[in-house]
Order: C-alpha cells, then sequence, then structure tokens
C-alpha cells in the first residue's frame, strides 16, 4: 500500500518515533538513532514495518476503527503505540479481544486528547506499557483514566468553539459502529 495515495500522511517525526519505540522502546531520546550501530536493526525494524505491519496495521484501523485517512485523527502519534505493539508482536496476528482493546484505547487516546502535551514523556511511558504488559491496552486506557474521567460530561461542551464538540461526537459515534462502549 503507498501511504500517502491511500491518505496516511506522516512526517519523519512520526516513523522515527515509531523506529524508536521498535527498537529501544522509548520515545525520547531520539539520539540512539544515530549511533552507527544501529543501522542494520534500523534496516530491520523498517523492512519489517514496511512489508508486514503497517499495511496490516492501517487495515485494522480501517475495519475496526472506521479511520480512512490520518485527517480524522487529531494526534497521529496515538499510532506509535498501536504500531510497536503490531511489530512486538511479529507475525502473530492480533486477536478480535486484542483489537477491540486497541480500538477502545485508540478513541479513548483521541477524545481526551492523549498526545498534544508531553509527547516524548508519555511515548516512553506507554511504551514501556507495551513492551512490559501481558495487556498492555487495558494499562494504557488506566493511565488516561487517571488523568481525567472517561465518562464525557455536558459541562466539557462549555465555552468551547464548535470544532471541539464535532471532534468528539465522530469519535463517540465511531465507538459505537465498532460496539464500543464508550461512556456518555
Amino acid at each position: 500500500m503507498n501511504l500517502k495515495e491511500s491518505g496516511w500522511v506522516f512526517n519523519l517525526d512520526f516513523f522515527m518515533y515509531v523506529l524508536l519505540g521498535c527498537l529501544h522502546q522509548s520515545g525520547s531520546k531520539m539520539e540512539k538513532l544515530h549511533d552507527q550501530e544501529n543501522l542494520e536493526p534500523l534496516k530491520a525494524a523498517w523492512y519489517a514495518l514496511e512489508n508486514n505491519f503497517l499495511d496490516y496495521t492501517f487495515n485494522i484501523l480501517r475495519t475496526y476503527a472506521f479511520i480512512d485517512h490520518t485527517k480524522e485523527i487529531n494526534s497521529v502519534y496515538a499510532l506509535v503505540p498501536i504500531l510497536v505493539y503490531v511489530f512486538k508482536k511479529g507475525k502473530i496476528k492480533l486477536s478480535d479481544v486484542e483489537i477491540k482493546k486497541m480500538v477502545k484505547w485508540f478513541f479513548y487516546s483521541q477524545i481526551r486528547n492523549r498526545y498534544i502535551s508531553q509527547l516524548p514523556q508519555k511515548l516512553d511511558k506507554d511504551l514501556g506499557i507495551i513492551w512490559n504488559q501481558e495487556n498492555p491496552f487495558d494499562k494504557l486506557l488506566n493511565l488516561i483514566e487517571a488523568a481525567r474521567r472517561l465518562e464525557i460530561q455536558a459541562d466539557e461542551f462549555i465555552g468551547v468553539g464548535v470544532q471541539h464538540p464535532l471532534a468528539m461526537m465522530n469519535w463517540y459515534f465511531k465507538s459505537k459502529m465498532q460496539g464500543v462502549s464508550l461512556p456518555a
């Protein structure tokens, strides 16, 4: 799949974070990728992503999260933990339960703007969970809930521009199409 032609447009930073997460389980310390010893592992990781995991992941997002392109996402960096998780699993396909948990976490990461600020620190924490937990998306959802309640309250719509409620409703309705229970 040609990502750009398919609507998945990313900058170089995005792929650097993905590679950093795949190789070093980190979202900070970009300098780790600059070491000459990383050249072959970088090539191998990129080859695996390009030939095995990017298409697979974006097809999951189209099918289960109803995401057709990056214009629908408020922060593409929410895709970094997902891609790293798929990379970690290797050739093992995700189960329906894993996909549903991943999609639910993704919806909440969008509704609650998980990666709008403190990107490297949040990726460090989240990628550590991806690599070290058996059910990482449960734990990642708990992190979002610890920062801000999951239930959407009426007062969240007071004094905000029209785009905010429309974006939130978009994610809410997409979750309902998937059968994911997001508290209203």
